[in-house]
């Protein structure tokens, strides 16, 4: 039997059906476990996140990819996408203004800490070390750990501005990254490590899915069909190089000069960040 490993957590909702479609077993990880067990070599089936991975190929789907994946063909085959948007009460502009306790942004260990935390502070703040001072006064005044408790605390309003990925949260009006003007799109495929597997002839593009009755959260949908990708070569492995720099300075085991000087390469691993970030 092969083994398809993926996300823990919500990701199991289409991940125990996949698997048992591919007749493989399913092997849940956190982020960073399965990314490197990935960067091993394991053979299986593996859900990892963005398309420029060197080994793995994927079978050409036989309906219509989305313009924004067409660079996936061949690469990773496309199982889920997802959009960051940004929302907020009114009250405050960006999430950087937000009150102590009052914004709302994943702050779980692991890679959540870099593309959750830091990137769309580092996009609406534009400096590296001004991103991280923000993020670890935010941190001190505490964050969510999961995305419910993220979504539960937009829905009670005790954050006043957030970001999140809509597939979270469909049911918020969700506004473009205040910064860039557009909203940013993750993405989540299947690759094949030396194993042989009949892959499911489906795919996903981004939830809640296009073809579904937005009802009076169409605006939502825009934001979908319209998101662009942010990150570009090399991001996971700057991920791996920087969430545990950034954990420990979180916790005031690395000085800020040393987190700034590591976490600089950021901005050599994003695309397309607009005119007014820098």
């Amino acid at each position: 039997m092969c083994t398809l490993y993926g996300r823990e957590g919500y990701h199991g909702l289409f991940l125990r059906p996949m698997a048992a479609q591919m007749g493989c077993e399913l092997v849940q990880l956190d982020y960073m476990t399965l990314y490197r067990t990935y960067r091993r070599g394991a053979p299986g089936v593996f859900y990892i996140e963005d398309v420029w991975y060197k080994h793995g190929s994927a079978p050409r789907p036989r309906h219509e990819v989305p313009e924004a994946f067409k660079g996936l063909m061949g690469r990773i085959y496309p199982v889920l996408g997802n959009v960051q948007v940004f929302y907020t009460d009114g009250t405050v502009n960006y999430v950087a203004e937000a009150p102590c306790g009052k914004a709302g942004l994943l702050a779980k260990r692991g890679e959540p800490l870099v593309t959750d935390l830091l990137l769309p502070l580092y996009l609406e703040i534009g400096d590296v070390a001004k991103a991280l001072i923000a993020a670890k006064k935010f941190y001190k005044c505490g964050l969510p750990s999961t995305p419910a408790e993220l979504v539960e605390g937009i829905y009670s309003g005790r954050y006043k501005a957030a970001y999140f990925w809509l597939g979270w949260a469909p049911g918020v009006k969700a506004r473009p990254n205040p910064v860039l003007k557009k909203a940013l799109a993750g993405f989540w495929g299947l690759t094949v490590v030396a194993v042989e597997v009949d892959m499911p002839d489906s795919y996903a593009y981004p939830p809640p899915y296009l073809d579904v009755d937005w009802g009076p959260y169409a605006h939502n949908r825009r934001l979908v069909e319209e998101a662009s990708p942010l990150r570009d070569r090399g991001w996971m492995d700057f991920v791996e190089e920087v969430h545990g720099v950034i954990h420990a300075y979180l916790h005031g085991q690395v000085e800020l000069e040393k987190a700034t000087r590591i976490t600089k390469r950021i901005e050599g691993v994003l695309r397309d960040v607009g005119e007014g970030l820098y």
